[in-house]
């Protein structure tokens, strides 16, 4: 069976769904560690949706880069 669809690495709802689950995420690493919820790991949670829902040529530099910049944040 054929997919309908155009090859196309432009996802609009899952680019979407995976900035604000990176906000979440950021925001989620910034706040004091007394502050956080047990065994939530939100950055886990947003790579694997990112692997799931993007292709890998867009999911790895998304999920690298956002890594690189909570610790750009935290580090400074």
């Amino acid at each position: 069976m054929t997919d309908p669809r155009p090859n196309s690495d432009w996802r609009p709802l899952a680019l979407t769904i995976a900035g604000l689950t990176f906000a979440y995420a950021l925001a989620y690493r910034l706040m004091p560690f007394d502050m956080r919820g047990y065994f939530l790991w939100p950055f886990g949670a947003w790579a694997m949706y990112c692997g799931a829902r993007l292709t890998l040529r867009v999911a790895l530099p998304l999920v690298l880069g956002g890594f690189f910049l909570s610790d750009v944040i935290l580090y400074q």
